[in-house]
């Protein structure tokens, strides 16, 4: 994507702004979630979950444990540090869970590699890409952790997930919408359904499915959005999209946190089918096919 060296400059003036804004959320976030009263509650919640865990009995207190953060979350996601780590690990969250909060000071050093190879970057819509993404990873991922999982055919997905398939299937099979069913979780759904369906036949261009939606088979499209309309590889010297795809690989390996992606040489060449690949080309291939992959 082509941008204007105006726009360029114009986006870095608001990025300024935006991550002064994001560092003063994270700020007052920190406070509340490192508060005494804060550790207090959750160390009662903590003290029920493992009770039951050792009763063998299955707890549904984590839920409860998750609205502790939930309001800090999106605040956080971009913060992560030693003492954001160790709190919400007292909180027992796991690593799976935590991996979704980056350090705002690698994107941004990334960001400032990638321009040094002529690169241009919209840095604000770029950082609301990443935000996105994150965020939908960890959601999906504290479902997972305050659920179980479970199983769509093959597919894993989380107890809300599951629910809101089997309302899908009911409606599907149904000459109304099942509107009469006790259970509140299913009636919310329901709801949620019918609205987003309404939202979905108003938009010409609307091609996601409320289901696929849920199952967080969406995230990536952040990714693409990030890779196609963020950079302007233009201005390289001898541009191709390898060698633009080699520049931003590191930005893209410290956002997606489930692939482990390589890093070292010797990482490169453990890797199963590298063989005798130049190490440009293999990241361009990998990355291209997490982007890509459906």
């Amino acid at each position: 994507m082509e941008l204007l060296d105006e726009f360029i400059r114009m986006k870095d003036i608001e990025y300024i702004a935006l991550v002064e804004k994001e560092k003063s959320k994270a700020e007052k976030a920190m406070q509340h979630l490192l508060s005494d009263e804060k550790r207090m509650k959750a160390q009662e919640i903590i003290e029920k979950i493992l009770s039951n865990e050792e009763k063998g009995k299955q707890s549904n207190e984590r839920a409860v444990l998750v609205l502790f953060i939930w309001p800090f979350y999106e605040s956080l996601i971009l913060f992560r540090n030693e003492e954001l780590i160790i709190r919400l690990k007292e909180f027992q969250f796991t690593d799976a869970v935590l991996r979704w909060f980056v350090s705002i000071d690698e994107i941004n050093q990334q960001f400032d590699l990638i321009i040094q190879k002529g690169i241009k970057i919209d840095k604000v819509f770029a950082l609301n890409c990443i935000k996105d993404y994150l965020k939908g990873k960890f959601v999906n991922d504290t479902m997972y952790w305050v659920s179980g999982i479970y199983k769509d055919g093959k597919t894993p997905v989380n107890l809300l997930t599951k629910t809101a398939i089997l309302v899908n299937d009911r409606k599907k099979n149904s000459a109304r919408n099942p509107k009469t069913t006790s259970n509140p979780m299913d009636s919310y759904i329901g709801e949620a359904m019918n609205k987003f369906d309404q939202y979905a036949q108003s938009q010409n261009e609307f091609n996601i499915g409320f289901i696929e939606l849920i199952k967080g088979k969406t995230e990536k499209l952040h990714l693409k959005i990030l890779l196609e309309n963020c950079f302007d590889y233009h201005g390289m010297k001898k541009p191709s999209k390898t060698k633009f795809l080699n520049a931003v690989y590191d930005l893209f390996r410290i956002v997606i946190n489930d692939y482990n992606l390589p890093t070292t040489e010797n990482e490169f060449k453990n890797i199963s089918g590298f063989y005798n690949n130049k190490i440009e080309r293999f990241k361009a291939i990998k990355l291209k096919k997490i982007i890509y992959k459906i």
